[in-house]
């Protein structure tokens, strides 16, 4: 797939070269930091208001923001973004299922 922005392909490209837990929570915190305003209000709340901190939440998110993906008409503006997001949060979900396993 390719993504939309440098910082959405750093960002998948970091964790899925995560050697911890910590390293993806830290790559999506970083991503997240990189986000417009405008798209904010795209991403689920408690992802800007509580943070990043678990594996389930990175998970519960992914699958949020796949849902919210599929609920827009791909010519919507917000259309792109949400595939960004959602496969920002896809790559850490299933990175993170590879690393708490080992």
């Amino acid at each position: 797939m390719e993504l939309e922005t440098s910082t959405a392909q750093t960002t998948c490209v970091a964790i899925r070269n995560a050697a911890t837990v910590d390293h993806v929570i830290d790559a999506l915190r970083s991503y997240l930091d990189s986000v417009e305003p405008v798209h904010q209000a795209l991403l689920p709340a408690g992802l800007l208001t509580l943070g990043v901190k678990h594996a389930q939440e990175i998970a519960q998110a992914a699958v949020e923001l796949a849902h919210r993906e599929a609920s827009v008409a791909a010519q919507a503006p917000e259309a792109s973004f949400l595939k960004e997001a959602a496969t920002v949060f896809s790559t850490a979900a299933m990175r993170l299922a590879v690393l708490t396993v080992s």
